[in-house]
């Protein structure tokens, strides 16, 4: 039953992921913004390159690349036979955005972030549970020390 538990986790990002991307893709002109609060706007922003668009003029390899990363990963967790929620995020997150780049070639990005004059890079649902991912990663290793 946990099992069950933590890959709905896993299929909830992907599909939220999915669907909010598509939402925006939809709804959203490219490069239009919406502001919703003072720190925060949407926007449909098309990223070609990987975090936070960098190497963005090799985009025929990152394809290749996400997907070898992704398949390494998963591999070697099912080597170690034990899978945590922290690397269901970072899966999840990932296939989110290969999703991504299989359908449109490119990943949606539309979460616009800014505090004061710190102005984030445009970022999407599977960045941030990549993130929070790797986040429980970092904290469990501290833990452990």
């Amino acid at each position: 039953m946990k099992k069950i538990k933590i890959f709905l986790v896993y299929y909830i990002i992907i599909l939220f992921d999915y669907l909010t991307k598509k939402w925006i893709n939809e709804n959203i002109e490219l490069n239009q913004n919406k502001h919703i609060i003072s720190i925060l706007n949407i926007s449909n922003v098309h990223n070609y390159g990987i975090v936070f668009g960098t190497l963005s003029q090799q985009k025929k390899y990152l394809f290749a690349l996400n997907f070898i990363i992704c398949a390494i990963y998963i591999l070697y967790l099912n080597k170690k036979n034990t899978i945590k929620i922290y690397d269901l995020l970072i899966i999840s997150g990932a296939i989110g955005n290969l999703i991504d780049r299989i359908h449109y070639g490119y990943i949606t990005d539309f979460i616009d972030f800014k505090i004061y004059k710190f102005h984030f890079p445009n970022f999407n649902i599977s960045d941030i549970s990549i993130f929070f991912g790797m986040l429980c990663i970092l904290f469990e290793k501290n833990i452990k020390k």
